[in-house]
């Protein structure tokens, strides 16, 4: 079937793809914003078949993002250098960069870019360049008796109160993260003296993207990426606690307290308390010398509020909105509190 070219059409998405649209030419383009010049380069880099580079590079030179210059006359040789109009190709492949490390990278970020003044990594947003505000989706920011759908992360945020904790013999951090979306919306409300005033309606109950609602993450803070992350089914892990014999302990709101390989994340052992855990584990020496990790258990917090409270969960606007997310949470685990200590080996 006969290509059909986009160079004319209104859309200056479709007349940018015409020229950089094929996934060699992006390609290049990176390797020419990393200052590479010489067809040699170009090649080694990709692994692209001559003819191939060749098609491409004049493509680009035709569509004025690359400028052939003659650097040796014998043999005849030309390098390709970036042109205004490729140096103004750079935001995009920035964007494609961090587009690709949210959503392409499960074991971290392979690739970061690096602000040379701090040694920190970026994250680049697009702005506007006259106000300086960042370009927002207008469907995800509420309005009066406008709904706003799939807004994530929700209003916990990625990450909460719930402690985090670092173990230096890795070098890793272990953060208890939210994996939330909400809908929202505002609402005209009449304030009264005492009560809560939010002006707003919400649905806190949307996992994000995988399906799951919590994770707990072991993030390297030195290289800027995550390393592991051990899935929940539902929100609210209790804090981290890291020990030198190389585990991460934590508890969830179902009430399971779980050890897990500091370095991979593989669960190594886990025990049913009475009621969901919420709080932060710590470890000891007792008297005897041996080592020892409590835990309260004791179901809390707007989720737990279906065990604690008897909400009724076919008001799905219940327990801050998670009622919808919760309504079987009754059957996993129940009112309490209880302080469990575990001797190590």
């Amino acid at each position: 079937m006969q290509h059909k070219s986009f160079r004319n059409m209104p859309c200056p998405i479709a007349r940018s793809l015409e020229r950089v649209g094929e996934w060699w030419s992006m390609l290049i383009m990176r390797d020419a914003l990393h200052g590479m010049t010489r067809f040699d380069q170009f090649q080694d880099s990709l692994g692209i078949a001559p003819n191939m580079l060749t098609r491409r590079l004049n493509a680009l030179v035709e569509a004025e993002l690359l400028e052939r210059r003659r650097y040796s006359e014998r043999p005849p040789r030309d390098e390709y250098v970036l042109t205004a109009r490729g140096r103004d190709f750079r935001p995009v492949i920035v964007a494609l960069l961090a587009w690709g490390n949210k959503h392409f990278a499960p074991e971290g970020a392979s690739v970061l870019l690096i602000d040379a003044r701090t040694g920190l990594a970026a994250d680049p947003v697009m702005v506007d360049r006259k106000t300086g505000r960042p370009v927002e989706v207008p469907e995800k920011r509420p309005r009066l008796d406008v709904w706003a759908k799939d807004i994530c992360p929700n209003l916990f945020g990625g990450k909460n109160w719930e402690p985090m904790a670092y173990n230096p013999q890795t070098g890793l951090v272990y953060i208890p993260t939210f994996n939330l979306c909400m809908d929202l919306v505002g609402r005209k409300e009449e304030r009264k003296k005492g009560a809560f005033y939010l002006a707003e309606e919400f649905d806190l109950d949307k996992p994000g993207p995988g399906g799951f609602m919590s994770e707990m993450v072991a993030w390297d803070p030195i290289s800027q990426k995550r390393v592991w992350g051990s899935k929940e089914e539902l929100p609210f892990l209790g804090g981290a606690l890291a020990t030198g014999g190389g585990l991460v302990f934590h508890g969830n709101i179902q009430g399971w307290f779980k050890a897990l390989d500091a370095k991979s994340g593989k669960l190594l052992w886990q025990f049913k308390t009475q009621s969901g855990i919420v709080g932060q584990p710590i470890a000891y020496r007792g008297p005897d010398g041996k080592e020892y990790i409590a835990v309260l258990s004791g179901v809390g917090g707007w989720a737990g509020a279906v065990v604690f409270d008897d909400i009724d969960t076919r008001d799905g606007s219940a327990a801050g909105g998670f009622a919808n997310a919760m309504r079987d949470l009754k059957q996993r685990t129940a009112k309490g509190g209880m302080l469990y200590v575990f001797a190590l080996p």
